[in-house]
């Protein structure tokens, strides 16, 4: 199982610590590197059992398993699709240097819309960039920076972590088949371990 970092008491044996607005809590390190995307793009096409995209998404899967165990009565829930429409979708189609095409925005509109009340929900890290995944020994360890989860698309995760990568590497020589192949390898490596349903194919 992946190691994440537990919280540890301070003087008077909280686990919350207060300084006038501000809340912060104290966890013990794990100890390892920062996972570098890069090094995902680089390993696509020659990968082993603990390493690559395929091992990156399985490790996602293996810690969304876990996450659906705990009790999240306490965490927020988020309607993702409709933050698409009232507010990331409007955001992108005023911006002049993205020339998204309309068809493109009324598929998405009606083809993930007819999907998203069929996609499994439940308590996801909602932050999985590759730098929030540590590493030891050449091995992925670990999870950190868990202070955006929420309740929402568990597909979200793996999707995020693709993208993530693929914002790191932009103008980096990453070009779009390179891309789509990491992409599709988390996905395959997500589904082995948390079996994606026929939808959330569909949807990715």
């Amino acid at each position: 199982a992946a190691a994440v970092p537990m919280p540890v008491t301070g003087d008077e044996q909280e686990y919350l610590a207060q300084e006038g607005a501000l809340f912060g809590i104290l966890c013990k390190r794990i100890q390892g590197e920062r996972m570098d995307g890069k090094m995902l793009l680089e390993q696509s096409g020659k990968e082993t059992e603990n390493h690559g995209a395929c091992a990156f998404g399985g490790l996602i899967g293996r810690l969304h398993e876990i996450l659906a165990r705990l009790d999240c009565s306490f965490c927020e829930e988020r309607d993702l699709y409709d933050e698409v429409l009232s507010w990331a979708l409007p955001a992108v189609q005023k911006k002049k240097e993205i020339s998204l095409p309309e068809r493109f925005a009324a598929e998405y509109i009606r083809g993930f819309g007819s999907l998203y009340r069929k996609l499994p929900r439940q308590l996801i890290h909602r932050d999985m960039n590759p730098c929030h995944v540590i590493c030891r020994g050449g091995e992925m360890a670990g999870f950190t920076d868990f202070e955006l989860s929420q309740i929402n698309l568990r597909l979200f995760d793996p999707c995020y972590a693709a993208t993530g990568i693929l914002t790191e590497n932009l103008g980096k020589g990453l070009t779009a088949e390179k891309w789509i192949l990491l992409y599709h390898d988390i996905l395959r490596g997500y589904d082995r371990e948390a079996h994606l349903t026929a939808e959330e194919r569909k949807a990715a």
